[in-house]
């Protein structure tokens, strides 16, 4: 399967009628992760090495509840001091949001409406029916991802309308251009689709991060069926006091979300697991998950090189900051 390539489509209209050449392997890459209370931005040159990693504190969590002004002024300024850093000033921009902050289904249609309207429309539909909330609510994104068993596959997306142009209007104000937008399971499923193809039938990919968790399931043709997410419970700090405990109970959660997977339907299956996130945790959480499940996860990371930082770094987010910059997410 190809990579996807839907993501920048969470960008207004007026952005995307930009027309900018595909990413070169000759060119630096940036990306900037926006957690629930910090950022992480990095620029990354094109053998991999980080050139810098800029990093801010936000007081005012961000996917809570309706944004407010003091979230967007604290964005604009944060955004702002980051784009100062990128050079050259064009340069494409990913962006990452938790996967919580996004819902994500995969429509099995008999028939698929002809035109991208329609079918955005019909996405729209589909999952404010499946979300429980008025359709005007979600901003939608969606994509055709092909036939299975005789049924069209339309993967939509969708993020909280107020929030999706709450960080349309940050970015614009603060000068930085996306040059695409999405959540961590899309990038992370972009940047280790070369393995996962590797992997025969379907497979599964745990991911881990500091505001959220999530498991991402594909098929046997390598097309992304589900992806669930929740936020952690209590904040960052709070959860990682006592990580073996939260891990038992973030593998029992796991365990039923494969078993939901696999069981509401004859077809699916789960060959493999793979886990990724922060490299201590994963490895953490691994062993754990490996001794619920009587199988053997396999650990994906990123091998960070060596950096001057002027602050403490955030390992969570600035793993998911080099697989997102290194992604080819976008067409």
């Amino acid at each position: 399967m190809a990579r996807l390539r839907f993501a920048k489509l969470i960008v207004l209209p007026s952005w995307t009628n930009r027309i900018i050449s595909r990413l070169s392997p000759s060119r630096d890459r940036a990306s900037i992760v926006l957690g629930r209370s910090r950022i992480t931005a990095i620029q990354v040159a094109p053998d991999t090495t980080l050139r810098w990693v800029r990093e801010f504190n936000l007081r005012n969590r961000l996917f809570e509840k309706t944004p407010d002004p003091q979230q967007g002024s604290e964005l604009i300024e944060a955004l702002h001091e980051i784009g100062e850093s990128i050079t050259p000033a064009y340069l494409p921009v990913q962006v990452v949001l938790p996967d919580a902050a996004m819902h994500f289904r995969v429509f099995e249609l008999d028939e698929l409406p002809s035109g991208n309207s329609m079918q955005h429309e019909l996405a729209r539909w589909r999952l404010a029916n499946d979300l429980g909330v008025p359709e005007d609510d979600l901003s939608v994104m969606c994509q055709n991802i092909g036939i299975s068993r005789g049924k069209h596959l339309l993967l939509a997306q969708s993020i909280d309308k107020k929030w999706h142009h709450s960080l349309h209007d940050v970015f614009e104000k603060s000068g930085v251009e996306p040059w695409a937008m999405n959540c961590g399971a899309i990038y992370r499923f972009n940047y280790y689709i070369d393995i996962l193809k590797e992997t025969p039938g379907g497979a599964a990919l745990i991911a881990l991060d500091a505001d959220c968790w999530s498991v991402s399931f594909w098929d046997e043709e390598h097309r992304l069926r589900w992806v669930r997410s929740r936020w952690h419970e209590n904040t960052h700090r709070t959860w990682t006091e006592d990580l073996p405990s939260y891990y038992k109970v973030l593998a029992s959660e796991l365990e039923r979300t494969i078993m939901s997977y696999v069981h509401g339907d004859a077809a699916r299956s789960v060959g493999q697991l793979f886990v990724t996130g922060e490299k201590e945790a994963i490895l953490a959480l691994k062993a754990v998950l490996d001794q619920r499940l009587h199988a053997m996860s396999i650990p994906l990371s990123v091998d960070l090189a060596p950096f001057e930082a002027d602050t403490e770094s955030n390992s969570w987010q600035l793993a998911l900051a080099q697989v997102a910059a290194l992604s080819e997410i976008a067409s």
